[in-house]
């Protein structure tokens, strides 16, 4: 039988996940690829989709970022983007330098 603590502390603690065990539960249907879903610093957090005016804005800051990168740059559009073990942001935009 657990002690109070050790129940206390995993009703407190979330359990945080790898990105590889992300990425294991939306190659075997545990996460859809149609759920709003992004791995922050180990936890698996519902996104709310978008509606209209976000994506108008998107759009319009995409032309923005595209007519002013550097040819060193890319511009992302809500792609993933693998930052450490524990985190994969879907950013609206991002720019990165071209590997």
């Amino acid at each position: 039988m657990r002690s109070l603590d050790a129940l206390e502390s995993s009703l407190v603690s979330p359990r945080r996940f790898t990105l590889e065990e992300y990425h294991r539960m939306l190659h075997v249907g545990v996460l859809g690829e149609d759920e709003h879903v992004e791995l922050l610093e180990g936890l698996i957090l519902d996104m709310a989709p978008q509606g209209r005016p976000h994506a108008l804005a998107i759009s319009r800051l995409t032309e923005c970022f595209m007519a002013a990168r550097r040819p060193d740059c890319r511009v992302r559009v809500q792609l993933p983007l693998s930052l450490g073990d524990d985190s994969e942001p879907e950013p609206d935009l991002a720019v990165v330098l071209r590997k």
